[in-house]
């Protein structure tokens, strides 16, 4: 337990010292110093803290780093790909859907998701085997960055697997590996 303490001293002390530091620069010249001896009085007294065993200091420079790793992590999204879906929203089928043949897709897209007013859909199997290969296409003016209803019908077998994958893909006619995108929708058979 007490080297987990003394980590956190040393861990309190490193961060307080890069604080300290990125101020100074901020400071004209002739102040700079009286940070540094601050720095270094900050650091003694945390070493002096370890040394002598005492207690009082650790709680609460504990609990404010805790309390900076709390703020850092609520600023970081829940989800990664909440991003990828801001640009496109399926309405049906929705993730582990039972579906069969036919199946309607619907959902809203940006405008840049589309080419010539439509996008790839494509159908696997559980085994990663294609089943089909379809469309969905814009209902309104695709010509935007703005969502735009979609919608495609695709019919297809059933396939030898339970279970499988929808995948949206953005039109990506330059074929650039930076332009494309997908959602991929875990899918269920009848």
């Amino acid at each position: 337990m007490e080297k987990k303490n003394i980590i956190i001293l040393i861990a309190v002390a490193i961060i307080l010292s890069f604080s300290f530091s990125s101020c100074s620069l901020l400071l004209p010249v002739g102040e700079q110093g009286d940070t540094a001896e601050t720095e270094e009085s900050q650091q003694e007294i945390a070493e002096d803290d370890e040394i002598n065993g005492d207690e009082s200091g650790k709680d609460s420079e504990t609990s404010s780093v805790e309390d900076d790793e709390q703020t850092v992590e609520e600023e970081i999204p829940e989800d990664i790909e909440e991003e990828e879906i801001k640009n496109i929203i399926v309405e049906n089928p929705k993730p582990d859907q039972v579906i069969s043949s036919p199946l309607v897709i619907t959902g809203e897209a940006r405008g840049t998701w589309f080419f010539e007013a439509c996008f790839p859909v494509r159908l696997l199997d559980g085994n990663g085997k294609e089943i089909t290969v379809y469309y969905a296409q814009a209902l309104d003016e695709w010509m935007t960055e703005d969502f735009v209803p979609f919608q495609s019908e695709i019919e297809f077998e059933k396939p030898g697997t339970d279970t499988g994958s929808l995948i949206l893909e953005k039109s990506n006619p330059s074929g650039l590996p930076e332009n494309k995108d997908e959602i991929i929708i875990p899918v269920r058979f009848e």
